[in-house]
C-alpha cells in the first residue's frame, strides 16, 4: 500500500493526529500498519503531532495501535526530538505522563544533548 504525503511530507494520519481522535481511528482502521510510524520531512510521526497538540485520546489511540513511544529507533526527528520532548516543550504535562506510562525514555537526549529536563526549563 502506498503512503500519500503532502508537500511537507505529512500523511493524513499526521494531520488527523493533531485534530481528531475520530479521524485517527478511521485512518487506522483503513490502513493500520504502513502509516503508523511513517515520518515527515522533519522526522516527526503522528505521535509527535498528537503530543504537541496535547490530545490525550489521540496519543493513547496511536500508542495502543503500536506507534513507537520514542518516535523511532534512531534519532526520532532531524534534531532528535522524541514525542516526549515535544510534549514537554509544549507544556503538555498530561501527555508526558501518558508517554512515560507507555515506556518513553526520559533520559533520551536530542542531537544537541538536551534531555526533557532541558526542554521543560526553557
Amino acid at each position: 500500500m502506498e503512503v500519500r504525503y503532502n508537500l511537507s511530507g505529512q500523511t493524513p494520519l499526521m494531520l488527523a493526529a493533531g485534530r481528531s481522535v475520530e479521524l485517527v481511528r478511521l485512518l487506522l482502521k483503513e490502513r493500520p500498519s504502513p502509516i503508523i510510524d511513517v515520518k515527515d520531512r522533519r522526522g516527526r510521526t503522528a505521535l509527535h503531532y498528537a503530543a504537541e497538540a496535547g490530545l490525550e485520546d489521540v496519543t493513547l489511540t496511536l500508542l495502543r495501535a503500536g506507534c513507537h513511544v520514542d518516535g523511532g529507533i534512531s534519532f526520532p526527528t532531524q534534531f532528535g526530538n522524541t514525542p516526549l520532548h515535544v510534549a514537554a516543550c509544549s507544556g503538555k504535562v498530561h501527555i508526558c505522563r501518558v508517554l512515560l506510562d507507555f515506556g518513553a525514555n526520559p533520559l533520551r537526549r536530542t542531537s544537541d544533548g538536551n534531555s526533557i529536563l532541558h526542554q521543560v526549563d526553557n
